[in-house]
C-alpha cells in the first residue's frame, strides 16, 4: 500500500491510527532518509500505544531505548543509523530484550530481528511524505 501525506502532521496521526493494529510481539521496520519522519512516526505509535510522549526520543547514540506504556508492557526502540557491525546488536544483548512491540530505525544491518511490518518513507515535492507500507503478518 502506497500513501501521500501533505505534511508531516498527517503522517503523525496516520502513525496513532496504525497503532491500534499493532500487537506486542510485532516487529516494524521504518525506512528512509534522514529526516523523512521515521522518529516522528515512532513517536506518534508509541504514544498511541500507551507510552508517555516525554519519553519517546531517537535512539541515534543509544542505539536501544526501552520504554513502558501505562499498562507496564515492553516497547523497544532501535536506531542502527550507527551501526558500523550487525555484531553490535548482540553486543547491546538484543536476543536477550524482554518481549515487546519494537520499532527499528535503519533496520539493514538488524539481522537479528525479523519484521512483521516495513514501512518505508520518501520526501516527495513540497514536503511531502509518500509512505510505502507492507504488512508480514
Amino acid at each position: 500500500m502506497v500513501i501521500t501525506f501533505t505534511s508531516v502532521e498527517e503522517l503523525r496521526n496516520w502513525g496513532q491510527t496504525l497503532a491500534k493494529d499493532l500487537g506486542e510481539r510485532d516487529v516494524v521496520f521504518l525506512k528512509g532518509p534522514l529526516g523523512a519522519g521515521k522518529t516522528t512516526l515512532v513517536s506518534a505509535m508509541a504514544t498511541a500505544c500507551g507510552v508517555a510522549e516525554e519519553e519517546v526520543s531517537s535512539p541515534t547514540f543509544a542505539l536501544h531505548n526501552h520504554m513502558l506504556n501505562r499498562e507496564g508492557k515492553s516497547l523497544h526502540h532501535l536506531d542502527g543509523y550507527r551501526i558500523e557491525d550487525p555484531l553490535e546488536y548482540e553486543q547491546i544483548g538484543l536476543d536477550m530484550l524482554p518481549l515487546g512491540l519494537t520499532f527499528v530505525e535503519w533496520p539493514e544491518k538488524c539481522e537479528l530481528l525479523k519484521p512483521t511490518m516495513v514501512i518505508d518513507i520518501a520526501v516527495g515535492e513540497n514536503d511531502e511524505r509518500i509512505v510505502c507500507l507492507s504488512s508480514l503478518k
